[in-house]
């Protein structure tokens, strides 16, 4: 199955695209961020892409090295031909439940891939303001969707809201919210690597390599991961 990047706005695409182009330059964001184990790693750099759920299902080569981020998705299956993302850093708690939690005892690495935030402007692009598994957060997709990333006051999940007190500018109001891409994201929006041990970096330069992949930067940052 091939897979493309959507087709550049038109009419009023293009007014969505601006304003969150202005939105991303005003607020300082400078990546939208993934994070993957090393199977998932080699999975996305090997076919240039990073794909959704529903997508790799359907992939035989990804099916013998795929590991799912979670045990349980609890959004409606129609949103699992989205790729889930998150603005500026990934959602830390469910990185480390995944990490030290449900595949603790699994011989794994994890790394959080950083795309260029352009990819939000792209068509198509959903935004929730909290996290997808929660009742009553709903994507929308465009210009007001990406504002209400960063409203005053957004939904936390199970008819709860939050607050967005002090958080930086370029940090969503609910550090779960989420970015959805439709079907895959290229890797050439990929800008960088960030894993969390010197050791795991080796691992990832060998990976980038046996996968034919252009060089990408390697970055060792446990604030990235939320240390």
């Amino acid at each position: 199955m091939t897979t493309t990047e959507p087709s550049p706005p038109t009419s009023d695409g293009d007014i969505h695209a601006e304003g969150i182009s202005t939105l991303i330059q005003e607020r300082k964001i400078t990546e939208v961020v993934h994070f993957t184990t090393n199977r998932g790693l080699l999975g996305i750099l090997v076919q240039r892409l990073c794909k959704a759920r529903a997508l790799l299902a359907k992939d035989e080569y990804l099916e013998s090295i795929y590991h799912e981020n979670t045990k349980w998705r609890r959004e409606d299956p129609k949103y699992w031909s989205y790729v889930n993302l998150s603005v500026s850093e990934p959602n830390h708690r469910f990185l480390r439940i995944s990490s030290e939690d449900w595949w603790a005892n699994e011989d794994l690495f994890w790394a959080v891939l950083s795309f260029d935030p352009v990819i939000m402007t792209h068509p198509g692009v959903l935004f929730a303001p909290g996290n997808m598994g929660y009742e009553g957060i709903t994507p929308v997709e465009g210009l007001p969707g990406a504002e209400a990333l960063f409203a005053d006051r957004v939904p936390k999940g199970f008819k709860k809201t939050m607050a967005r007190w002090d958080r930086a500018p370029h940090l969503p109001t609910n550090p779960q919210a989420e970015v959805l891409y439709p079907q895959a994201v290229s890797t050439r929006h990929l800008q960088r690597i960030f894993v969390f041990t010197d050791e795991d970096a080796a691992k990832a330069e060998a990976i980038v390599s046996v996968s034919g992949h252009d060089e990408v930067d390697i970055i060792v940052d446990p604030v990235t991961f939320g240390r």
